[in-house]
């Protein structure tokens, strides 16, 4: 059997969808539904009784490590065009390039507290439901997650 990749905007496209589906009973049949026909018919025969309950996951993906490995590459480029100043570099150009090093850095930076901010909370999720799992019932359970969206 072939089990395609599927990645965090797949699972929350899918959602979206499945969630659209059981909101409102025209989602496909809608003609502002983008869908090639086939993928509506498809889409049409699956049985969407509750998505509340689908977690998509918060993950660092690879776009962000490549991301932040790009603009790292980038200011590496940027300490090699301060090399090649001169004497006869304006003031200017050097505070032009001043400015946009900074501003790359600071993207660097706003980046991998957004990866950090995401693995830290997908960690703190796993441990609550892992507590959850180990000390409520099936019961219990099922209400506070009900009192939890209720909340939200």
């Amino acid at each position: 059997m072939f089990y395609p990749k599927v990645d965090h905007s797949f699972i929350t496209a899918f959602t979206i969808i499945c969630k659209g589906i059981q909101e409102n009973n025209d989602y496909l049949s809608s003609k502002s539904c983008p869908y090639p026909s086939g993928l509506k018919k498809a889409l049409s025969n699956l049985e969407v009784k509750d998505v509340s309950e689908v977690v998509v996951p918060v993950a660092v993906s690879l776009t962000d490590e490549e991301l932040l490995t790009h603009a790292e590459q980038l200011l590496l480029e940027f300490d090699e065009v301060r090399g090649q100043f001169d004497e006869d570099t304006g003031t200017s150009e050097r505070v032009s390039y001043l400015r946009a090093k900074t501003s790359l850095i600071e993207k660097i930076i706003e980046q991998r507290e957004m990866i950090h901010a995401a693995i830290n909370a997908e960690k703190f999720k796993k441990i609550v439901l892992d507590i959850l799992d180990d000390t409520l019932t099936d019961e219990q359970r099922t209400l506070f997650l009900e009192r939890l969206k209720k909340s939200l």
